[in-house]
């Protein structure tokens, strides 16, 4: 078998970043500003002074680009955009403008408008090229408020879509009560949207009011304030559609007029502003239909916009005062989400007025754990290149190899373990890929030589004559072949015709349907027996033969003529009775084609107890030019296969991650290496129940495994905590169990003090965002014993000396730190899996 070579592309429109910076900047109101780049975030001054919408955007590592008020461009300079005036954004419009990236690329932006009801409502798009006026960024002129549709109300926001590249714009039209949703891929904008005629009816004054998507983008929440409509929405993130209607207003007893909405960070709980007739802040739980009511209406100055910020804290602007509201614990029910009047105050002169930027998803900082793609199995003496695509947008860039090159090209092709570390404009990233090389020999072999065709004296029809051959013996194993043969042979003949290289080749006749049908007596078959000896392996690595469909039939004896040559043939194998691989609908030739198929990545081909294979080739579908012949020739069928060697043979290591109450947490990053420094580790998080899998890890070898998380540092984490930790230290109510211990050790030092509990005061009150020392999350594998009151016996590191070929499962337990009472919203419970 020919060496096996495959060509690995890094995409940076997948790849995961570390910096994750483009709502870090925030421009609204009078020259009003917030920078989140620091651990709280600082007040700012800006060129912008707008009464509603505005849109910012900085790049991936919290560098300003550009921020505009739907009308006016100002570039990272605070001067004003070349072409960056008069864009089509309404004055007093609710989300005036959406700056959304163009998908798979780093340099281009669109600015989405939205006009107000003082220019008659529509939804406009600009395209800004970074690349431009030396990084400054330029409007293409081509572009410049290009119409979108007319008589639309003044909200516009966007969700990803489920394929995690593209993205989806969506708003709503006047006089109707129809949603729109417009896809941007990297080809640009479709200018066809998946519309879907749902909820109330807008007015032709209804032009009031956000829209704001949860941020997993399954929920919609829009407002129309003149109509006092308020609504949710499931949102399909592949096909667009909106449907499950639900009218919020219901769970008021008055009709409310919403100005602001946005959701928690966990979407268990929205927040509603109203303003016009009464100031109002409410908390509804979106499971329950719960509503709190967070504020007294007896607050001065119009209740604006709702934004959560990078730091997970939700803002709200005032019309006219120097200062915003804060909510601190978004993700806390009722009174404990900790609402603040004036939050945040600005400089004399400067307002927030009603507006606060409009946020947008972006596609090119999802993580992606497969940049180098799957690791993998060659044929020895093949090889694999590993090439990076770099983007010219991300130069410049900088590569790191495992053995310290920094090639765009490495070639692989010894067996190992490879990682590659890179640095650009977009970001860092690394990655590691496990390389196995097995040897791919000649295990049986079809020349088809002995074809013999005379059969009117009824001989050679049960083809006896492709008796197979084993040009490479394997030492582990015995390996026995059927010949090639159609059943029943009687109805399903063969004839000869001349092979390759002057050889000799068989024919059959075509199956005469277009439409495969798989086991049918058509189909040539082989069968081929394997039985490897004790403690061996065995893989199927791959099959080769020659076909052709000729437009003239040839036979072996000199008669040729038209044929009515079939234009597809299929293939299906068979492992113990059960199929594993099935191809169809594969194209024929009219002159001789080698056809190969390689089964090195399907672990299905491998044979550890005595297994048998049956192959089936089915060439159907004729052309249908009215010929009676209908052959199709087939020459040289080789398959290959090797010995793995037992230290190569590949195992999985999962298991589920849970509270001390059994509850799956999501999207921890378990990490696993061959070094307890976790050096060169690959990575899985956990999916929405805590289960998390490492597929087909080379054994024989020795690993370290743990688990990481540290975000949401907030979550769990109340007044009630504080409480704990002091009757603890006062020896009212001593902790029991090393889950309080670890818990309340949030300086991660080893033992429970007074400075565990002031750091957790200060966590509470916002003047720190990060726990100095440690993670928000802790993990330790199971079973342990958590009785023990001695935090150094926390067991967080799991040793597997030696990974053997079964599947290693193995537990773990969360505990977040500082939520003593175990109230941290999590995923659900665990599911089985096997």
């Amino acid at each position: 078998m020919r060496p096996l070579q495959i060509i690995i592309l890094l995409s940076f429109s997948q790849i995961a970043l570390k910096a994750q910076h483009q709502n870090n900047h925030w421009y609204f109101g009078h020259k009003a500003g917030l920078n989140f780049n620091s651990s709280s975030p600082t007040t700012v001054t800006s060129e912008l002074s707008t009464l509603e919408g505005s849109a910012v955007i900085s790049d991936p590592s919290g560098n300003l680009l550009f921020y505009t008020d739907g009308i006016t461009v100002w570039n990272r300079e605070h001067e004003i955009m070349t072409n960056g005036t008069g864009l089509m954004g309404g004055a007093s419009s609710t989300q005036s403008a959406l700056i959304v990236p163009l998908p798979n690329s780093y340099s281009k932006y669109y600015i989405f408008t939205t006009q107000d009801n003082n220019t008659n409502g529509g939804l406009h798009y600009s395209i800004v090229d970074m690349n431009l006026e030396e990084g400054n960024g330029d409007i293409e002129i081509l572009t410049k408020n290009t119409l979108i549709i007319d008589k639309t109300s003044e909200k516009v926001t966007s969700v990803l879509h489920s394929n995690g590249v593209d993205i989806w714009v969506i708003t709503h039209t006047l006089g109707s009560n129809e949603f729109l949703a417009y896809l941007l891929t990297s080809s640009g904008l479709n200018p066809t949207p998946v519309i879907s005629s749902i909820g109330s009816f807008y007015s032709n004054n209804g032009y009031f009011g956000p829209i704001k998507a949860t941020h997993s983008g399954l929920k919609i929440v829009a407002a129309s304030t003149i109509d006092t409509l308020i609504e949710q929405f499931d949102f399909n993130k592949a096909t667009g559609e909106m449907t499950n209607e639900l009218d919020l207003n219901s769970l008021f007893i008055e009709d409310q007029f919403v100005y602001g909405i946005e959701f928690s960070p966990n979407d268990s709980l929205l927040y509603l502003s109203t303003s016009f007739v009464e100031n109002l802040l409410y908390q509804v739980d979106i499971v329950s239909g719960q509503i709190i009511t967070l504020n007294s209406n007896l607050q001065e100055n119009a209740y604006g916009a709702l934004q959560l910020g990078p730091d997970n804290k939700i803002f709200m602007a005032r019309n006219a005062p120097g200062f915003v509201d804060i909510i601190h614990q978004p993700n806390q029910k009722g009174l404990d989400c900790q609402y603040e009047e004036a939050g945040i105050n600005f400089p004399d002169g400067i307002s927030s007025l009603f507006g606060l930027p409009s946020y947008c998803v972006y596609s090119f900082f999802l993580p992606n754990n497969q940049i180098l793609g799957r690791d993998t199995t060659l044929c020895a003496g093949g090889s694999i290149e590993l090439m990076i695509d770099i983007s010219k947008d991300c130069a410049p860039i900088t590569v790191t190899w495992h053995d310290g090159s920094a090639d765009l090209i490495k070639t692989i092709n010894q067996p190992g373990t490879y990682w590659v570390e890179i640095e650009s404009m977009c970001g860092n990233l690394t990655d590691t890929i496990q390389v196995d090389f097995v040897p791919c020999l000649p295990i049986v072999h079809y020349d088809l030589e002995d074809c013999e065709s005379y059969m009117s004296n009824g001989t050679n029809m049960d083809y006896s004559e492709f008796v197979p051959a084993y040009p490479a013996v394997l030492p582990c194993a015995d390996v026995n072949a059927t010949n090639v043969f159609r059943s029943p042979p009687q109805e399903n003949k063969h004839s000869c015709t001349p092979g390759i290289s002057e050889s000799v080749a068989m024919c059959i006749s075509s199956h005469p349907s277009c439409v495969y049908e798989m086991g049918h007596q058509s189909s040539l078959v082989i069968e081929i027996k394997i039985n490897p000896q004790h403690d061996s392996m065995v893989m199927l690595t791959g099959l080769e033969f020659f076909e052709k469909a000729p437009a003239q039939y040839s036979w072996i004896d000199g008669g040729t003529g038209e044929n009515n040559y079939p234009t597809k043939y299929g293939i299906r194998i068979l492992k113990n009775e059960t199929e594993i691989y099935q191809n169809e609908e594969i194209n024929t030739s009219t002159d001789w084609s080698m056809q190969a198929f390689n089964f090195l990545s399907d672990t299905a081909f491998r044979v550890k107890d005595s297994s048998l294979f049956r192959i089936e080739l089915l060439p159907y579908c004729p052309i249908g030019n009215g010929a009676q012949v209908s052959a199709w020739d087939i020459d040289e069928i080789r398959f290959y296969g090797g010995c793995v060697p037992l230290q190569s043979l590949n195992s999985d290591v999962t298991g589920n991650v849970i509270t001390k109450a059994g509850t799956g947490i999501p999207r921890v990053e378990m990490q696993l290496s061959y070094s307890p420094a976790f050096i060169n580790m690959i990575t899985s998080l956990t999916d929405a129940s805590g289960y998390y899998s490492f597929p087909q890890i080379e054994s024989g070898s020795g690993y370290y495994l743990q688990g990481y998380k540290n975000d949401d540092v907030l979550n769990g984490v109340s007044a009630i905590d504080l409480i704990l930790i002091q009757k603890h230290l006062l020896g009212i109510t001593p902790f029991t169990s090393l889950h309080q211990y670890i818990a309340a050790d949030v300086n991660h030092s080893g033992r429970v003090n007074v400075l565990d509990l002031v750091l957790l005061q200060k966590l509470l009150l916002g003047s720190i965002i990060e726990l100095p020392g440690n993670t928000s999350w802790r993990f330790g594998y199971l079973p342990q014993d958590m009785s023990d009151q001695d935090l150094s016996a926390f067991k967080e590191v799991f040793n597997i000396d030696q990974l053997n070929q079964s599947s290693h499962i193995v537990d773990f337990v969360g505990i977040k730190i500082g939520d003593l009472n175990g109230d941290a919203k999590l995923g659900r419970r665990p599911v089985s899996r096997k």
